[in-house]
């Protein structure tokens, strides 16, 4: 924070400007210097990602309120308690499907337990119209 500083990135990889291809180690030592100055924290942090790229930035409902259990729920229940959600005006970003979505003799495979959620689709489609924005699913 004290105006200016100087970064040296000569162990990040490399694009060998010939080949296009990954450059290995190199035995000369090299130095590959960036030096940022400015009266504004601001514009360091703006010039600084203009060198080494925007930090990605988590969507904003992965912050929120998450909400799991492991248990049988079948599609109507899980309909309920997100209703019970917005009764109790709590807002609710993430709905975890906890391992009994699926098949029990295929843990950690992708085929849906039909007993518990005939139509899977349906039942996504109605989660998405109550405003969740994330289902996440448990394998």
């Amino acid at each position: 924070r004290t105006g200016w500083t100087v970064i040296n990135d000569v162990d990040s990889p490399r694009l060998d400007g010939i080949s296009g291809w990954w450059e290995g180690e190199s035995s000369v030592i090299e130095h590959d210097l960036y030096f940022f100055g400015h009266s504004s924290f601001k514009k360091a942090i703006t010039d600084y990602a203009i060198v080494g790229g925007k930090v990605p930035m988590i969507p904003r409902s992965l912050l929120g309120i998450w909400w799991t259990r492991w248990f049988d729920y079948n599609g109507d229940d899980v309909l309920e308690i997100i209703e019970e959600f917005e009764k109790h005006r709590l807002p609710l970003d993430n709905l975890v499907l906890d391992m009994n979505w699926h098949k029990k003799n295929s843990w950690g495979g992708y085929s849906w337990d039909r007993n518990l959620y005939p139509l899977p689709d349906v039942f996504l489609q109605q989660v998405r119209n109550m405003g969740i924005g994330t289902v996440w699913a448990n394998l």
